[in-house]
């Protein structure tokens, strides 16, 4: 974590950041120390992966954090799943987590070389990407609650989703 000695950069010790992107998003990650991301690839045996909202509601906008490793396709599908039973297909970004430019949510948090301790990445890599999605835009006077979130795997070896933060719609 940020400012543990030795490292001047590393995860938000509350686990909560304001994006770099600008427009004011709040990311909260979940605890650090138990499983704390969807992660879709061969090692999980997962292609896709559900977050089911206990209560819907009608979000005006959408952020996405996530990213990708040794990918070939920075997108993945994202299905949003209303209380009526319809739903709305497009996608999120999640390019590679190493160097990678557009989008940059967070950035630096190193990486620790588990048999050596060593970090290899330091101040600039892995990256978060942030994708936005205005529901508003989107679906108009249409938008009704959302019941819950289904995100598929980019063309990658992996494919992660850290968190979502939303905008709740003007009633």
């Amino acid at each position: 974590q940020t400012g543990l000695p030795q490292y001047a950069w590393g995860m938000p010790p509350s686990g909560a950041f304001v994006s770099f992107i600008g427009d004011n998003t709040i990311f909260q990650f979940q605890p650090y120390t138990a499983k704390n991301a969807l992660i879709l690839s061969s090692d999980t045996g997962l292609t896709s992966g559900t977050l089911t909202l206990v209560t819907p509601v009608i979000y005006s906008s959408l952020a996405i954090l996530a990213n990708s490793a040794n990918g070939t396709n920075q997108t993945g599908t994202l299905k949003f799943n209303f209380n009526d039973g319809s739903s709305y297909v497009t996608t999120f970004y999640a390019p590679d987590w190493i160097g990678g430019t557009a989008n940059v949510a967070w950035f630096g948090p190193g990486q620790i070389n588990l048999t050596n301790g060593v970090d290899s990445n330091g101040l600039v890599n892995p990256r978060f990407y942030q994708s936005t999605i205005n529901l508003t835009a989107l679906l108009g006077a249409t938008n009704k609650p959302l019941t819950s979130i289904t995100f598929g795997k980019s063309q990658a070896a992996s494919t992660a989703i850290y968190a979502v933060s939303g905008l709740l719609a003007r009633s």
